[in-house]
């Protein structure tokens, strides 16, 4: 937040150089980076629009660094990730009336799968492209087995891994996957256990 706006930059990982500014809109609108395409060709970021509520909008990193926009309707659309082969975007939209999980393929749009049946947020990909995980509406931790190798895309039905304590539909990422989908990390919101209160607490202020 610089310049009382949100935009985007760049930080090289060894603090050697300055922050490069990618993108620059001021305030408004709001911005969120999202994902960055396997190859560095692309950086997906969601935005408001007093017209179109959130949308999903895409920066080239290459030629014109012109953005445009990727997912840009009626509705809420945010969380976009790109699969490791860049063919394809896993995002959230609740068009339906509740946030759910949609792939579709990228640049172009001609397909559009939805991936979860009863909610969810936070999509991410294995490695390989064969599993696409998400947060489902009852916290749970979902997997779906994808074909996203070939012209078409393919899902099986959802199956869930284990629960979390995730706020669903959170708008910041909590987890990421492990490469091989072996491993999860994860950021849970802990809640205290015990409750500590203090009685005449305004004696104890006579004795300082």
């Amino acid at each position: 937040f610089r310049s009382g706006a949100l935009d985007i930059y760049q930080r090289s990982l060894n603090m050697s150089t300055q922050d490069e500014v990618l993108l620059k809109l001021g305030a408004p609108p709001i911005v969120f980076p999202s994902d960055w395409s396997s190859d560095g060709k692309y950086l997906a970021y969601y935005r408001t629009d007093p017209q179109t509520q959130i949308d999903i909008w895409v920066l080239p990193m290459q030629g014109d660094h012109k953005p445009f926009p990727y997912v840009h309707g009626d509705f809420n659309e945010s969380q976009g990730q790109f699969s490791p082969d860049g063919k394809w975007m896993a995002y959230v939209s609740d068009e339906s009336g509740s946030p759910q999980i949609y792939v579709q393929s990228f640049p172009s749009l001609t397909g559009r799968w939805q991936i979860s049946p009863n909610g969810g947020s936070q999509p991410r990909w294995r490695s390989d492209g064969k599993e696409l995980y998400y947060v489902a509406a009852d916290r749970k931790l979902m997997v779906a087995a994808v074909n996203s190798t070939g012209p078409t895309f393919e899902a099986a039905p959802a199956t869930p891994l284990f629960e979390t304590r995730a706020d669903e539909p959170d708008t910041m990422a909590i987890y990421d996957a492990a490469p091989d989908g072996e491993r999860f990390v994860m950021v849970e919101r802990q809640f205290p256990t015990s409750i500590t209160l203090l009685l005449n607490w305004k004696s104890l202020l006579k004795n300082k």
